[in-house]
């Protein structure tokens, strides 16, 4: 691999995590300093390199005269010589620390050169190596030796092993230090990290106290980045950092979980043509209630459980559940919920749950994008893209994430890995487990490149809204440049379709499902390619049908209706309806979704239990199949997002709410009565209803109504307005 290449694109970001002792973990969750208060310890977390590069000192240069050379771009840095940080100060043995940096082995090196972490007493004259010398005199190429020295006269080298290692590939090197015992190792960048270490001393007698920490190379230049060290101090906690509060969420998270569905706090829908799907719309709401669950010491509780296991979270689970959250803030924490992956991911914070996979679909920005439109709640964007940055942070996390890596807070590793057109990932963590897409592993995925520029899309329009015009320029820059990328390489013109490609030959994996609409929703077709999409949306061999939205085509010959072979799944039903919205598509995302809130509604009435389930059969009524078992039963959970969210915004027609604008949109489509009562548009809530050609409007407040696209001015009061359903 090109190295030069390498140097273009960020990478992974290392998290570890505190054991009772401290034990095994792996890189980045960046620069870490522990501080005692009243013998507890807080952590700073503080960005190494590109981020605050002014705590760190250059010492001597690369062969021990002048200033050390350090140069940093895209946050990958070129080090000559030696560079520190301080710590606060620990005692060996009494204390803890950790260290590790990602560096790229030369494809030359010269005679001595090498590479080291550096372990700093009181002075940068007191200092301990654990060292990788990348060449010496008559050693064969690519092969380095690892150990632990002691800069004296002598120079003593302790724990000497040796390794090969191939120019122009990335390595980890880890340092641990406990009980007064050093270890450090090696392991190749995506390697999950394992029992071994290559190097084992006592420090008795070489190094009493450690006050900083960096990076020492010595002859050659070499590339780094991900450092990240963490000092804990004799008697010291293991960090556990508060969250910082969520604006408005301080009421929220005291107050008790009610024992029942208050429905007053619900908008209230009407729709005589078929009451049975009013009649789901409250049991689902019933089903999701039950699950907003309690977790004391989570960064936010109460919060909203995805019906899987109540010690674990999901990040996709939890993004689509706040879409229908947002209808009952009182009662159903949506977005609140989110501080569980933001605090325990780019805090550091403890939580007694799980992250299950931290690489699932980066999807925070748009539902926080979302929500502020049904809020207008510009303090939280204040607080999300100014003072937390989470959802900065958590696009960088992506493009940094490396195969292999361990996460904090998480259940598994990292599937995810960047390429320079996109991002190689699992059916697992994408969220799609076993779809046909992911039989062959070797494949750019298009949901996870097309979900990264949905997110810069959506942190440019939210940074916009509070008038951070620096961050609105840079993610509108990053949301271009993905645009072309995708449009470039992932467009199929001869089937009229993303896909996902081959990253050497750029031959597109020919398998078609929902997942190519994530680039519609993010607004990057033209017209004529969101025709031929939806083109697809409507053809009954591919994701129309009786049942719409099943999860790989009709057609495909791995279609089978099992699990993400065919089921139908309401997340990416929800999404693709969205993305036709986006262009147009309002008559045929209507259809679509009328058509399975019904197939819901029978499942519910004619399957035994009557509930709501995980996925659905994508032939008959019926819950989805997953190796010959029914998929899970109350899952309010995302499949709520069927007989809440597209009852109102689809099979009755509010497609929009702008807050900001105090707007909403009604796409009024059919004749008989029909409406909502207690519907929100941020302090707005009104109740409209239409019957025979009259829409009567109930409100406190004043707000813009358009119809159809007539727009009307509504006076606080009633009002009464002749209005039309416009033909399919």
């Amino acid at each position: 691999m090109n190295p030069k290449a390498l140097l273009k694109f960020p990478s992974n970001i290392f998290n570890w995590e505190f054991m009772s002792r401290v034990k095994q973990w792996i890189g980045r969750m960046i620069a870490v300093v522990l501080l005692i208060s009243g013998g507890e310890s807080t952590a700073q977390w503080v960005e190494a390199f590109d981020k605050d590069p002014a705590g760190w000192e250059r010492l001597e240069g690369p062969k021990k005269t002048g200033e050390a050379k350090w140069t940093v771009d895209n946050g990958i840095a070129t080090v000559g010589g030696a560079v520190r940080r301080p710590v606060e100060p620990i005692a060996i043995p009494a204390g803890s620390c950790l260290v590790s940096f990602r560096f790229l082995m030369p494809e030359k090196v010269e005679k001595w050169a090498s590479v080291a972490a550096v372990l700093y007493g009181a002075t940068s004259e007191q200092r301990l190596y654990a060292a990788v010398l990348l060449g010496a005199p008559d050693t064969p190429a690519g092969q380095v030796s690892i150990f632990v020295e002691e800069p004296s006269a002598n120079a003593k080298r302790h724990g000497t092993a040796q390794r090969d290692l191939k120019a122009g590939a990335w390595y980890i090197l880890e340092v641990e230090i406990t009980g007064g015992d050093l270890k450090m190792r090696i392991r190749p960048d995506g390697e999950s990290p394992s029992e071994r270490w290559d190097a084992k001393v006592k420090m008795e007698g070489m190094l009493a106290r450690i006050e900083g920490v960096g990076i020492r190379t010595y002859a050659n230049e070499i590339s780094v980045d991900d450092f990240h060290s963490s000092a804990i101090p004799a008697n010291a906690s293991a960090p556990r950092p508060a969250p910082p509060t969520q604006p408005g969420a301080a009421a929220k998270a005291q107050r008790a979980i009610t024992s029942a569905l208050d429905r007053s706090l619900v908008p209230e829908p009407i729709f005589d043509a078929d009451p049975e799907l009013v009649e789901l719309y409250w049991r689902a709401w019933e089903i999701a209630h039950a699950h907003v669950k309690d977790s004391p010491g989570a960064p936010h509780t109460p919060y909203m459980d995805e019906a899987f296991w109540d010690d674990t979270v999901w990040i996709w689970d939890t993004s689509f559940m706040s879409l229908f959250c947002r209808y009952s803030p009182e009662q159903f924490p949506g977005v609140e919920s989110l501080l569980n992956f933001y605090a325990v991911m780019h805090d550091g914070a403890t939580s007694p749950m799980t992250i299950q996979h931290p690489d699932n679909p980066p999807l925070f920005a748009w539902v926080e994008y979302d929500n502020a439109r049904f809020t207008a709640d510009t303090t939280r964007l204040k607080w999300l893209l100014n003072d937390t940055k989470y959802l900065q942070r958590h696009y960088d996390w992506f493009n940094k994430a490396r195969r292999g890596m361990s996460v904090k807070g998480a259940k598994k590793g990292v599937d995810l890995m960047p390429h320079e057109k996109g991002f190689f990932w699992s059916g697992v963590a994408s969220g799609m487990d076993n779809s046909p897409r992911f039989i062959d592993r070797d494949a750019l995925r298009v949901d996870a490149i097309a979900q990264q520029e949905l997110s810069a899309l959506y942190i440019a329009r939210m940074a916009k809204r509070i008038g951070n015009n620096d961050l609105e320029t840079k993610f509108q820059a990053e949301y271009d440049r993905i645009k072309a990328l995708i449009n470039r390489y992932y467009w199929d013109e001869k089937d009229g379709i993303y896909y996902d490609i081959k990253p050497g030959d750029g031959s597109f994996v020919r398998v078609k499902t929902p997942a190519a609409f994530w680039p519609m929703l993010a607004e990057m077709c033209s017209p004529e390619q969101a025709k031929r999409l939806a083109e697809h949306a409507r053809d009954p061999q591919v994701f129309g049908g009786p049942v719409p939205w099943p999860s790989v085509a009709r057609s495909d010959p791995n279609f089978d209706g099992n699990y993400w072979r065919g089921a139908v799944w309401l997340p990416l039903a929800y999404m693709a309806t969205k993305a036709l919205e986006k262009y147009d598509f309002h008559a045929l995302a209507d259809e679509h979704a009328l058509a399975l809130v019904r197939d819901m509604n029978r499942t519910y009435r004619d399957v035994t239990p009557n509930t709501i389930w995980e996925c659905y059969d994508p032939n008959k009524p019926g819950p989805g199949m997953h190796d010959g078992k029914r998929s899970r039963p109350e899952f309010c959970g995302w499949s709520a997002l069927g007989p809440t969210s597209m009852l109102i915004e689809n099979v009755l027609g509010f497609h929009d709410i702008d807050a900001a604008s105090a707007t909403i949109t009604w796409r009024l489509h059919h004749t008989g009565r029909h409406g909502v009562r207690r519907l929100r548009c941020g302090d707005v809530v009104a109740d409209l209803i239409h019957d025979a050609g009259v829409v009567t409007i109930d409100t406190k407040k004043p707000f813009t109504l358009i119809i159809n696209g007539n727009r009307h001015l509504i006076a606080a009061g009633q009002s009464r307005i002749e209005a039309l359903a416009t033909s399919p």
